[in-house]
């Protein structure tokens, strides 16, 4: 992935002229000739911009120039990791293990990683370590490495080690910013990386990640604050201006976030699609609901169906359907995203608001995280959570389509029972509630005392308690 000192280089006026020499030779069928540094900077950038088959030909290029240079075998190894190759990658560089080479290590690790090999991962990383007591970047590169692995304590304790005798070292500042980040000690996070910046007042990769920071624990005007500076000093990055999207929308300025995300769908395709939906979002809390619904729909026209999003968008124009009082299609609605269940629905664990908003890397908060991590959730647990939402809410009937879709896979419990006796009181009355009613008292469901509002008692009957009703 790139980074955001990556993006700046992309960016700048040198790397533009490079670019626009390499694609007019390309485009009059001459040889281009470059030297391998060049053509692995656009390896890079194709590689960022998604554009695998003109990264391929880079690639065809180096190895007509320089099929024996190290630089070459970096190049096709990186080339095969961003195409989903990782064991061929190992493979392949098993063959040169004779060079000695940091990065070739580092590419081995990374390997390793998608893999999800994280002992084999790691042990790369530290051998990269061991080789680098005077080479900061590559210190970096490796505990980046033991990050992703899951051992950030043990980088933490590496920095601070290091630290100790050398305390300006920007590289080692960074990764335990990233290390405190990541451990939720976001105090200290926020001091280093204020020591950082106070040294490099226009690093953007600075700025960017205290803003990102801010925005993970909820502090999304100081988020706001940061992205700002970061735009003062480079503007027009897509990463940058949905994230100030997402603070205006948090902050429920929707008609300035509405702006922003008009931007990413009009000049960014990797995050337009993540911006079509806030849009719709930022429509209904200003009370545009036709507009909201709208641009729903448009969103399920275009998302890739079984992924979370579409299951999310269906949710939420099924809530404004039914707000509507179209019921039957509300249920349609919901019955369709029941229909096209994606495999992960955390998501739906996250009820802070009415409408659910999609969470991606750049998003997620602290306390999504915290949710998530609570326990090992299954299925039935997020369906469950979706269906209190929604009575929650008071959209009775897409609920009761939730509840009996649990019935039906054999996820019921109590509770569930519980929930359905409630929604066909509420909307048909007390002839076919007895049999959930029965059920919720027999296994003891406290929620059916709550939603009826009847004082526990352990020897109730199913008829005593429907008496009580009021």
């Amino acid at each position: 992935m790139a980074t955001p000192q990556d993006i700046n280089f992309f960016n700048s006026q040198e790397f533009q002229e490079l670019l626009k020499r390499y694609e007019q030779a390309i485009q009059e069928k001459e040889t281009p000739y470059f030297e391998i540094d060049d053509l692995s900077d656009i390896l890079s950038y194709y590689i960022f911009a998604m554009k695998f088959k003109e990264a391929e030909r880079v690639v065809t290029i180096a190895e007509r120039l320089f099929r024996n240079s190290a630089e070459y075998i970096k190049m096709t190894a990186r080339f095969m990791l961003c195409t989903g190759r990782p064991e061929q990658t190992l493979q392949y560089l098993s063959k040169f293990e004779y060079l000695n080479d940091n990065e070739i290590r580092r590419l081995q690790a990374e390997a390793f990683l998608l893999l999800k090999d994280f002992d084999n991962a790691k042990r790369h990383a530290l051998d990269i370590l061991r080789s680098s007591e005077n080479d900061p970047e590559s210190m970096h590169d490796a505990l980046s490495i033991i990050i992703e692995c899951g051992y950030v304590n043990e980088a933490l304790a590496f920095c601070e080690s290091i630290l100790k005798n050398r305390p300006a070292e920007k590289a080692l500042l960074d990764i335990k910013a990233e290390c405190l980040t990541d451990l939720q000690r976001s105090d200290e996070a926020i001091e280093t990386y204020n020591a950082l910046l106070d040294e490099e007042p226009y690093n953007t990769n600075y700025w960017e990640r205290l803003g990102h920071l801010y925005y993970i624990i909820g502090r999304n005007a100081k988020s706001l604050e940061c992205y700002e500076y970061h735009n003062t000093i480079q503007e027009g990055l897509d990463y940058v201006k949905i994230m100030e999207g997402y603070c205006y929308f948090q902050l429920r300025n929707y008609r300035l976030a509405r702006e922003y995300f008009e931007w990413c769908r009009q000049n960014s395709p990797e995050v337009s699609m993540q911006a079509l939906f806030y849009t719709a979002l930022s429509y209904y809390y200003e009370g545009e609901k036709e507009k909201a619904l709208e641009t729903l729909e448009n969103f399920i026209g275009k998302a890739n169906e079984n992924s979370i999003e579409i299951t999310l968008a269906r949710i939420n124009k099924a809530m404004i359907l039914d707000e509507r009082g179209e019921s039957s299609r509300a249920e349609e609605a919901i019955s369709l995203a029941l229909l096209m269940i994606p495999g992960n629905l955390e998501q739906l664990l996250l009820t802070g608001k009415h409408l659910y908003e999609p969470r991606d890397s750049e998003n997620v908060t602290n306390a999504d995280l915290d949710i998530f991590e609570k326990r090992e959730w299954k299925l039935k647990d997020e369906l469950f959570c979706l269906g209190e939402h929604l009575v929650r809410h008071n959209h009775l009937l897409p609920a009761k389509k939730v509840f009996e879709y649990l019935i039906q896979n054999g996820s019921e419990d109590s509770d569930t029972h519980a929930y359905l006796a409630y929604i066909i009181f509420r909307t048909e009355g007390k002839e076919n509630i007895s049999e959930h009613v029965r059920n919720a008292v027999y296994d003891k469901s406290d929620i059916l005392f709550e939603l009826f509002d009847v004082p526990f008692s352990s020897n109730i009957t199913t008829e005593e308690f429907i008496a009580k009703i009021k």
